[in-house]
Parts: structure tokens; C-alpha cells; sequence
């Protein structure tokens, strides 16, 4: 028989939340094989967290639930899964019961009774594919990719919440999206003063991946040093995809990653009237993805950006 429709909506933030894992996907850069989906049912705005395995479910989802409760003063009611085994373990459930939260399962095999987690999930892994695709980046890039949709969504229209997007329901505020770049564009990315030489290059290629989770700054992938760096001067070609040039060898301190792509050198052939390449500073990332509601980075931008030891010779 037909699936009804959804008979009530939470009337508050956090009363209901839905999850979702998804995988196994492709071995990304860091490990990482699965993501797990989150999705506030008033406001229907979402989050994503990646795992290597399925036992990493349990600990995320207490320490999201607990940052979220924190910040927000609200707390959960209810949480909704499809009742697989990454969510209904004796930890999990011993849990929930601790803290007074139900914990609604739908039916075996009916994905219809959790849908809002997997038209979630599917909306933001068909958008993560599609940047891939466009920027010619491989599959280890697929947690960029689906952090990077995730909070496209979460600045977009949605008919399930009419006139409002799910950042303006859950935070109150309008998003501001004047940080927004095109995934997988070619980049340049400022080095610091300190970490070059006086002839150095004062700055290295990059492609853009996002925002880093914890800063309000951009997620850079620099292929010369096969790193992912953290900095908020940027200038992004959102025109051109592809690295120009990449340095076949790095410093011996920054050995290459036994994970990393073989990204691609394909660079499009700029139209008669190119995009100009946007600069981005700090004024232009105030507003990015609030770095309360995300794990810390451990990717700092000092250290990272550094070629060469610029501490020996210096007179």
C-alpha cells in the first residue's frame, strides 16, 4: 500500500533528529570508507561525519549530539534510524536511555519510513559526484565533496521549509554565501613571510575543497606537498580545474602520501570572457560554516605551506 506522508513535524530544533550511514564508499585520503548523516527535523538542516569503520558510529554520534545540545540549549527526543546494527548495539541504546531519548526504527527493508535521512544522503552524494566529475578529481576527494554539498544545502532553498533555507531555520539568521567558490578550482594559496626564503615563491598551487571544519578559512589541497592546508588568503580561479604544474618531488619532511590520487593535469581552455579570479581574506570568511557545530582540523596552515627550512642561513 501507499506510503502516507509525514503526519507531524518536530516544532522545535533538536526534538527529532534522523540518521543515516552510508558505504561502503572508495578508500578516500585520509581512510575514510563511510559517512554518517544527520538531519535536524524541524529545520532540516544537516551534518556529515566520516568514519574508517562502522564502529566509529556509537562515539560520533554522542559527541554530536552532546556538542549540538551545548550549543544550542536545546535537547534531543527522538532519534530515527532504519534500525541497522551500527545504530541498535547495546552501547547505543544504553545510551539513549541515559540521556531520555527514544529511539524510532523503521521497518525492515522500508527505507520510505526514514525518508529524510535518504533523500539526504542521496541529494548531497549525487551533488558531491557531480563536483568530482566536473573538477576531474578522483574518488579519495569524496569527503571534500560531500562536506562541501552538504553546506550548499544547508544554504539553499528547500521545499519541505517554504521561504526560508534550513541555515535560517536552525540559526535564525539569513547564510551569508559570498564565501561560496566552485569546487575543484585551481588556486593560489599565500605563503607565509616566515615559512619562505626572500627569493622564494610567495605562493603555491592548490585546488579548492571547501572550508575547514574549526577555522573560518578554506580547505586547500596543495599537490606539490600532497597536504591538505588551512588558510584564509586565497585567490581562486573558478574557471580553471586542474593543477598547471605539480612538483614530482617533495621535501623530505613531507614525504608523499602512500593514498594520495594521481590528480590530473587537464586545464580548460579559458572562454573568450574568463571569470576573474576571486580573492578571499578574512573579511570574506566570516561567515563560513560555523566551526562550533564541526570536529577540530588538524591541519594547521603554518608547517603545512613550508617547502624549505628557513631558519638555517639567516645571518
Amino acid at each position: 500500500s501507499p506510503f502516507p506522508d509525514q503526519a507531524s513535524r518536530s516544532d522545535s530544533i533538536l526534538y527529532r533528529l534522523h540518521m543515516d550511514l552510508q558505504g561502503k564508499l572508495p578508500r578516500s585520503l585520509k581512510g575514510y570508507e563511510y559517512t554518517l548523516a544527520v538531519i535536524d527535523d524541524h529545520s532540516r538542516y544537516g551534518w556529515k561525519e566520516y568514519m574508517k569503520t562502522k564502529d566509529e558510529t556509537p562515539t560520533l554520534i554522542k559527541e554530536l549530539i552532546t556538542r549540538l545540545e551545548n550549543l544550542t540549549g536545546c535537547t534531543v527526543k527522538c532519534v530515527r534510524t532504519d534500525g541497522g546494527g551500527e545504530f541498535n548495539n547495546a552501547e547505543l541504546e544504553a545510551w539513549f536511555k541515559s540521556k531520555g531519548i527514544t529511539h524510532e526504527k523503521s521497518a525492515p527493508d522500508t527505507q520510505q519510513q526514514d525518508g529524510v535521512s535518504e533523500r539526504f544522503n542521496g541529494t548531497t552524494h549525487r551533488s558531491a559526484l557531480s563536483m568530482l566529475h566536473e573538477a576531474g578529481l578522483s574518488d579519495g576527494f569524496w569527503p571534500e565533496a560531500h562536506e562541501y554539498a552538504c553546506h550548499v544545502r544547508n544554504c539553499s532553498p528547500s521545499r519541505a521549509i517554504p521561504n526560508s533555507t534550513p541555515h535560517e531555520m536552525f540559526f535564525g539568521t539569513k547564510p551569508d554565501v559570498s564565501s561560496l567558490r566552485v569546487f575543484g578550482s585551481r588556486c593560489h594559496v599565500r605563503v607565509d613571510p616566515s615559512n619562505r626564503k626572500k627569493t622564494s615563491a610567495h605562493s603555491v598551487e592548490g585546488i579548492f575543497c571547501g572550508f575547514a571544519r574549526g577555522y573560518k578559512a578554506y580547505y586547500i589541497w596543495i599537490p606539490s606537498l600532497h597536504r591538505f592546508s588551512v588558510s584564509r588568503d586565497v585567490i581562486v580561479y573558478e574557471n580553471l580545474f586542474g593543477i598547471k604544474s605539480v612538483t614530482t618531488s617533495t621535501p623530505s619532511s613531507l614525504p608523499h602520501d602512500p593514498l594520495d590520487p594521481s590528480l590530473p593535469s587537464f586545464i580548460p581552455t579559458p572562454s573568450s570572457d574568463p571569470d576573474p579570479p576571486r580573492h578571499t581574506s578574512s573579511e570574506s570568511t566570516d561567515d563560513a560554516p560555523d566551526g562550533l557545530l564541526n570536529a577540530e582540523v588538524t591541519h594547521p596552515t603554518r608547517g603545512v605551506l613550508q617547502e624549505e627550512d628557513t631558519t638555517q642561513g639567516r645571518k
